[in-house]
């Protein structure tokens, strides 16, 4: 598994602690240069002491051309140095699948996603803890969802982050009952042997990987979608555009329901004097 980071960013010197013998062995890092004309190898040597680079971690720069081609494959192309994406891009080498995230979020969390890209990369929360004298506490319960979200779900699923291999699961106690989904969960080949509509409709939408049984139990699977409710993006409230249908225009001429219903609109305040 290999990742391309910004270069400056300080979170992969962290990611070395938390994902300690991985590194260099299964988990290899990249930081490319966006700026080669200046950074020599011998630069970038002397960065990478002060980050504290392991064997796992490189920093590359090369001919401007070069760098030019694969900051355009990766969709970084701004020509503004400091405008370049801060984004990390996730990559599994063995299976061709990728994916972005975000460096400076939660560190644990980043983590988690880049072990769960390999099943057997998992490791329990307490080994994926930032190293501090203040660690922060957090629910066993919540622990445990959170490394079995990681195992089991987010290799193929995002909460509020759009479909990647499977569906995105946020909101998917609104789309489904309950009871679909803690038997699906625990036993999604059953579901398709039994020609269940919804099953099926999900294979054919997302072909590349079907779920398979992956040992989780019934009570497991409804705190898993209670974990899945919790950690879903905050919608927000409707709004409400009855009130504008008791303002009138310039014409003298109240406004309609009509004039409202299915229009983009763009609403500001202000004065004329």
């Amino acid at each position: 598994m290999r990742t391309n980071l910004p270069a400056g960013d300080r979170t992969v010197s962290e990611l070395q602690d938390v994902l300690g013998d991985s590194v260099g062995r299964e988990i290899f890092f990249y930081t490319i240069s966006v700026d080669p004309e200046n950074d020599t190898p011998e630069r970038l040597k002397r960065y990478a002491e002060a980050m504290r680079a392991g064997p796992g971690w490189l920093f590359l720069t090369g001919m401007p051309e070069a760098i030019k081609a694969i900051r355009d494959r990766l969709g970084d192309r701004s020509p503004v140095l400091n405008e370049h994406r801060n984004e990390v891009l996730l990559g599994n080498g063995a299976t061709g699948e990728w994916q972005r995230d975000n460096p400076l979020g939660d560190l644990t969390r980043l983590a988690m996603t880049i072990r769960s890209m390999k099943s057997d990369w998992v490791a329990a929360p307490a080994q994926l803890t930032r190293r501090s004298a203040h660690p922060a506490t957090v629910p066993a319960e919540a622990q445990d969802m959170h490394a079995m979200f990681a195992k089991a779900c987010a290799g193929c699923h995002t909460i509020g982050r759009g479909d990647r291999v499977g569906p995105d699961l946020a909101g998917v106690s609104e789309r489904r009952q309950m009871g679909w989904l803690t038997r699906f969960i625990t036993d999604p080949e059953q579901m398709h042997r039994q020609q269940d509509p919804i099953a099926l409709a999900l294979a054919a939408k997302f072909p590349a990987v079907r779920m398979p049984a992956m040992g989780i139990s019934e009570n497991e699977a409804t705190s898993l979608v209670a974990y899945i409710e919790q950690r879903q993006p905050t919608r927000p409230t409707p709004l409400s555009l009855e009130p504008l249908l008791a303002l009138t225009s310039q014409d003298g001429m109240r406004l309609a329901a009509s004039d409202l219903a299915g229009r983009a609109l763009a609403v500001a305040f202000g004065y004329t004097h």
